[in-house]
Formats: structure tokens, sequence, C-alpha cells
């Protein structure tokens, strides 16, 4: 058996300076733990997405602690399925919920002796890694984002996704003098994180086709969104949506059927590796990928890795740079880029994440019952 004996919901304050966060203040992480009748114990790491540090915790505990308590982990999701519907019905957020998924997840692989990669299907050994980071919002030249960029190439990074500034011309002529200072090699991505209009979206679309870029993601705000059709219609360059929460999973599916976007964005962290899985599927027979957003901590990013090694075509391991900011004290996610610029598979059963639980119950406030 591999019932679940209990659920342990906590709030993990450390002193990690995020980038964007500004200084002073420390930052906290949700953690849930599984408990199982077989020993082992299934783990998610989350930043909080509400205003209180304890919130998200609280209502965590509220939804699952006892509710889940008994089910097999070995049968989950579908075991669980009426337990997480009925908190999303309510009004528990997707991110909170995601975490109890992606604990249980982690239950039921390492119950199970393999990593969650094998579980659901491993058909890469590894993926190309490419860059993200918040540092660039701060810039305003594109010589500051060049160096940027070429520190993460020398680092060994694949490839680099820039954000940029919202207006078309700036952000072309930067895109520009980019590609130059990496050369044709490495790769390019760009989203400018839904600020463009259809047509502004087009003009810069039609520059990166000339500059090689792999795609273009979120060019359009989420208010916009039945814009794509047109213009991936319009475009060469493979169009990739949602980096939000938005869409629902019919709004997927459509996209999917369609193939407008061709590509799609999802987030494991936040949406859960069943939702993710059940997009992925749904995506697969239409020809169209999915991309893994990776936000939050680098133990939360991982669930995304897990279901990118299971799809059919190859994805990118998006890393959220400089790592230190996404490290969270007392876990270690095996996530580190190799000579070849790739992320490896987990070899580790579930999530493959190392856990000092020493350190984590010392620092955790954990959640009374």
């Amino acid at each position: 058996m591999a019932l679940v004996t209990g659920i342990d919901v906590g709030v993990l304050e450390y002193g990690t300076m995020v980038q964007w966060l500004g200084q002073g203040g420390p930052q906290t992480a949700t953690i849930v733990r599984v408990r199982t009748d077989c020993g082992e114990s299934g783990v998610s790491v989350s930043w909080n997405d509400s205003p209180s540090a304890t919130s998200m915790a609280l209502a965590i505990a509220a939804w699952f602690r006892e509710a889940l308590v008994g089910i097999d982990v070995r049968h989950h999701p579908i075991a669980a399925e009426r337990v997480m519907e009925t908190a999303a019905w309510n009004g528990t957020s997707c991110v909170a919920i995601a975490a109890v998924d992606n604990a249980m997840w982690d239950a039921k692989a390492k119950c199970l002796g393999m990593p969650l990669h094998a579980l659901l299907g491993t058909r890469h050994l590894s993926l190309p890694a490419y860059g993200v980071s918040r540092e660039e919002l701060s810039m305003t030249s594109a010589d500051q984002v060049i160096e940027h960029v070429l520190r993460f190439k020398q680092e060994g990074h694949r490839g680099y996704k820039p954000h940029l500034w919202g207006d078309p011309r700036l952000d072309l002529d930067a895109c520009a003098a980019i590609r130059r200072a990496v050369g044709d090699e490495f790769a390019l991505m760009f989203d400018p994180l839904g600020r463009y209009d259809l047509f502004e979206a087009l003009k810069v679309g039609r520059g990166l086709e000339e500059l090689s870029y792999l795609w273009l993601e979120d060019p359009l705000p989420h208010s916009q969104r039945h814009g794509y059709p047109w213009l991936s219609r319009q475009l060469a360059i493979p169009v990739f949506a949602t980096d939000a929460l938005y869409w629902s999973f019919g709004d997927y599916l459509e996209a999917a059927s369609r193939q407008c976007p061709v590509g799609l964005r999802l987030d494991a962290g936040r949406q859960g590796i069943t939702f993710c899985r059940k997009v992925v599927e749904a995506a697969a027979p239409y020809g169209v990928r999915c991309e893994f957003h990776a936000f939050g901590p680098e133990p939360n990013s991982i669930a995304g890795l897990h279901v990118a090694l299971s799809q059919k075509l190859e994805s990118y391991y998006e890393c959220c740079v400089p790592v230190a900011d996404y490290v969270v004290p007392g876990f270690d996610a095996p996530t580190a880029i190799d000579g070849g610029g790739r992320v490896a598979a987990p070899k580790g059963p579930g999530l493959g994440l190392a856990v000092d639980w020493d350190y984590v119950d010392r620092h955790t406030n954990w959640i009374k019952e």
C-alpha cells in the first residue's frame, strides 16, 4: 500500500534576495509534504502567491490535510481528482492546488521507486537550456543587454530569451544587435511580455524571422488573445502563448486544435503536473509543442522539467538566472547545466530533490493541526 497518512504544510522564510523585489525583507516559500505508509514523503516547494506569508499554506491545510488522508498515492491523480476539483470550484488558487498536486506526484513516483519522468514515460534524457533574467528589465540600453547575454553564453547556456522594453522599434534594434553579438548558432527567443498590439506584433515578428529567432512569445496582452490565430497565419516564426494563468484547459485545447498559436506555454509550478500533462497529451496529435515556464524557486521549476522530458517533441529548459536568486535552503534541485549546455533527466526517485529535512523542519513554520 501507499496510503497518505498526513499532509504537512508550512512556510519557510529565508534570506535570499530576489532580484526584482529589491533589497530588504526575507523571501518565503510554501512547503507541502505528503507522508505515506510506504515510508516515502512527497514534497513540493512554491513561492507564496498571496500578500500574506501564511495564507496560501492555511488554504492548503484547510482543503487538503484531512481530505487526502487514506488516498493511495499510486492512484493519483484519479484518486484525488474530486478533492482537487472541489477546491478549485470554491476559489482555491491554482498555485495552491498545484503545490499539492506536485507533492502527490512526487510521493507516487517515490513509492514506485522511479524518477517522475520515467513514470510519465521518458522520451528525452536531457534538454537544451536557455537563460531568462529579470535583471534585464532594469537595463536601459542594448549594450547592457548584450553584455548580460554574453555572460550567460559564456556560462554554458545554449540560448537566451530577452524581454526588453515594449517599444517595437527599440526592441527590434536590440534584437538585431544581440544576434550580431552572439552569432548565428546561439538560440534566441523573444518575449515582449504582452506589450504589443496586433500590428506591432506583426512588425516585430517579421523582423525576428530575418534574425533567425526561434520563436516570438506572448506579444499580445490577454485581452487581445483572439488575435493569435490571425497573427500566427501571417508569420513564419512560431508564435507561443500563454505565459499567464488566464487560459482554461478548453482555451489550450482550442488553440492546439487550430494550431494557432503553434506553441503553448505551461507552468507546472503554478498549474500543476496533472494539468500540464493533460495539455501536452491534447496538443501532441496536432504537432503543437509545449514549452515550460520557470517560475519561482528551482525546486518548483523542476516539476516542468519532468513533464517536458516525457513530451514527444523536444523542448527547452528555461533556466532562471542568476541561479542564486532561485535557491531555497534545504533543497537541492538536480538542474545544473552540463558542458553541452543541457540539463540531464534527474536520476533520483520522484522529482529528484535532495532535501535536508533536519534544516527544513527547524526553519519551517508548520501549520498546526
